[in-house]
């Protein structure tokens, strides 16, 4: 396949006019809402372009593509599907989808240096609502992950659903190269990349997502969470830890009430399980899990037995967080800890 036309234009559409495409097209195939798609010339057709127009360009999934090579779909009617999706209000136009693939039964999520067991169902749950929450399948049976993923304002822009990713349709942009999922809040600013990696696993690549007072930042290969103690800051908990086992009450992260944990720390504080500091507001029990008692945050909760790695927590800006997380993930515990990076 030649990689110009006759006039010399590239086949690869320019960055900018390829999210325009997408926001046409409301993230999606225009006629079937897959969230797997091409980038589609409709008329004029590609031999006959001059320019890449976003008029002119949509987002075509490969089983429609094909049904048009086929002569089973028009170009017409692409085109008509394109310009109702283009300029219908998002609340009569599906959200774009896509599968997950658990067809051996697993399920898996991976996300920054949280390594945790099956058993762990539960791995992001806020004041008793799970976030995230895997569910290996059984008895033949594929297994599942549910989650909503919100951007730094705390606007959802992502689900995971009945073996299905979903799209929000306000999100300033959804790309979605191979199996890579990046969401955009900004020009620049990913709040979202996923990728997904068959059979049954997801991996979190990047995430930056504010729940009401509490935040999560993390990458394939860091993480942290947070409570808000300003509009700038927040006390910051991160701990690289290996989860072995759980009860079926098992959290991997957990935000949750002050007094709660203090109740928590005093059913296990006698157990010669656990470190505590001085005045117990930071304790590490293996039955109960890491946590900061005063701030509500938890990791490891209720999770039995669990190997643990560079610890440490600390106010930090959120920003300076996130760009250490980014550029110097191997440093974060070291920033959150003492607000130095070597």
């Amino acid at each position: 396949m030649a990689s110009q036309n006759k006039f010399g234009l590239s086949r690869n559409v320019p960055a900018k006019i390829r999210r325009q495409v997408r926001e046409n097209s409301k993230f999606g195939c225009v006629i079937c809402r897959s969230g797997f798609y091409q980038y589609e010339h409709i008329d004029p057709v590609f031999e006959c372009a001059e320019k890449h127009d976003p008029d002119a360009i949509c987002c075509l999934c490969g089983s429609c593509h094909d049904a048009v090579t086929r002569g089973r779909l028009s170009k017409q009617a692409i085109k008509a599907a394109y310009e109702k999706i283009k300029f219908a209000d998002i609340k009569d136009v599906d959200q774009p989808v896509g599968p997950l693939d658990f067809h051996n039964g697993s399920a898996e999520l991976k996300l920054g240096k949280l390594l945790y067991s099956p058993v762990v169902q539960s791995v992001l749950r806020y004041h008793g609502q799970d976030l995230i929450r895997v569910v290996p399948g059984q008895d033949g049976m594929p297994g599942s992950i549910s989650a909503d993923f919100t951007n730094s304002d705390g606007d959802v822009i992502l689900q995971l659903v009945n073996n299905e990713w979903l799209g929000n349709l306000e999100s300033w942009d959804i790309e979605v190269i191979g199996q890579k999922i990046t969401v955009r809040s900004g020009s620049g600013v990913i709040a979202l990349q996923i990728r997904l990696d068959p059979p049954g696993r997801v991996v979190i690549e990047r995430l930056d997502m504010r729940i009401h007072d509490g935040h999560v930042i993390a990458t394939e290969s860091t993480y942290a969470i947070g409570r808000y103690i300003s509009e700038t800051e927040a006390m910051w908990l991160h701990c690289e830890i290996v989860i072995n086992r759980a009860e079926s009450t098992g959290v991997a992260m957990e935000f949750t009430d002050p007094e709660k944990l203090e109740e928590r720390d005093s059913l296990f504080m006698n157990t010669s399980q656990g470190l505590a500091n001085q005045d117990r507001s930071f304790v590490m029990n293996t039955h109960s899990g890491v946590f900061l008692k005063p701030f509500g945050l938890a990791i490891a909760s209720f999770c039995g037995a669990f190997n643990m790695g560079p610890t440490a927590c600390g106010i930090r800006k959120v920003t300076d967080v996130r760009r250490v997380a980014i550029t110097k993930p191997e440093s974060l515990a070291q920033f959150i800890g003492t607000g130095q990076v070597t």
